[in-house]
């Protein structure tokens, strides 16, 4: 997911320090929303340290009866999508679900990265076409460990736009 509307860029503020918006935080909660209704809330939820990250999660986290658990890693501040993959690589085994809160391109480019043969091509065209703050796709993987996880081995379920939920 990349992280929700955030304020605009003015010199005197860093864009790492970019907070959400009203309307922003009213997309987290709208994503989380989506998540409860249908049924794909994560495990782990691992997320960019840059604010405009970290109030996504806390945003969306409070919408849960049991919050996932969260886990901020400053190598998905501004990631590539080999970053991504990497990062998704070292989830431990037993989490059977996670989700990645951070910026765009690169997660947009992981997810079309990650996206198999199998994949609908309105979906690619739709994550290719543009990915506004607020937004997310869903991959499926058929791995036994994360550590196996490539290229092109995922399915590209959905792509779902705050407009969409």
């Amino acid at each position: 997911m990349r992280h929700a509307e955030t304020e605009s860029v003015r010199p005197s503020l860093k864009d790492f320090d970019r907070a959400l918006t009203e309307h922003g935080q009213q997309e987290a909660v709208g994503v989380a929303h989506y998540l409860r209704a249908n049924e794909l809330t994560p495990e782990l939820i691992l997320h960019s340290p840059a604010r405009r990250a970290r109030e996504t999660v806390t945003t969306m986290i409070e919408q849960f009866e049991t919050p996932p658990n969260t886990e901020e890693s400053r190598k998905l501040y501004l990631a590539s999508p080999e970053d991504i993959t990497n990062s998704a690589q070292l989830i431990p085994d037993q989490v059977s679900s996670a989700a990645f809160v951070g910026h765009s391109p690169g997660l947009p480019t992981a997810a079309l990265f990650m996206a198999g043969p199998a994949t609908d091509l309105n979906i690619i065209d739709g994550v290719s076409s543009g990915y506004p703050p607020g937004s997310m796709v869903v991959l499926r993987f058929n791995i036994e460990k994360w550590s196996d996880l490539c290229h092109a081995q995922g399915n590209l379920e959905r792509f779902v736009r705050p407009s969409d939920m």
